[in-house]
């Protein structure tokens, strides 16, 4: 039995989109599709030095620079806003896996505390955060110290991630102001007891 394999890439409504269609015979057919969010090489105000921020700590372990995605921003802002809001409670919780809030995408959360002025924070800030969890990750046994987290930074240096795109919102809870910043990623990463480089 002779098999074919055709392929089609085409961009439509921001996502690039692979199809791929295999063919024995005449009465197998296999149709898969990818979305990949498109990328976008400038981040909007605010969001100055995500990727650059992101791209030194993939550098320091020898992985490809990740691209900004509008997309992934817009579902990062989205998530920021439903969290920052009365139904969010101002608190960090991660976008259900199932469900309409789920999204097939990483996910790394940051949140900031300041009394009287709502906190400054830049996304070099809330990226080194992330990356500072390096010391938490043992790279031969691919966990986590016991105790700590280090979930954060594996995501920031995935390997097989693309793009990132992030948000972020303020609120305010029990007398203190609040920045909740969210960034999502593609392809996701984080899958235990995989390296992630």
């Amino acid at each position: 039995m002779q098999r074919h394999l055709y392929s089609l890439l085409a961009v439509l409504c921001g996502f690039v989109v692979m199809i791929s269609l295999g063919v024995a015979g005449d009465t197998e057919y296999v149709i898969q599709a990818k979305n990949t969010p498109r990328s976008e090489h400038r981040e909007p105000r605010g969001f100055e030095g995500s990727v650059a921020a992101h791209n030194v700590w993939r550098q320091a372990v020898g992985v490809p620079n990740v691209a900004w995605s509008s997309t992934l921003a817009a579902t990062a802002q989205e998530w920021a806003d439903y969290l920052a809001s009365t139904q969010g409670k101002c608190r960090m919780q991660h976008r259900p896996r199932r469900g309409k809030q789920a999204r097939p995408f990483g996910e790394n959360l940051y949140q900031a505390f300041s009394s009287p002025n709502p906190p400054q924070t830049s996304p070099q800030d809330v990226v080194k955060a992330w990356g500072d969890e390096i010391e938490n990750y043992d790279a031969n046994t691919h966990t986590c110290a016991p105790g700590a987290v280090c979930g954060h930074y594996t995501q920031v240096v995935w390997r097989g991630t693309q793009f990132v795109g992030c948000g972020k919102a303020t609120c305010q809870t029990k007398g203190y102001h609040s920045i909740i910043w969210v960034c999502n990623y593609d392809p996701p990463g984080n899958f235990v007891g995989q390296s992630p480089f």
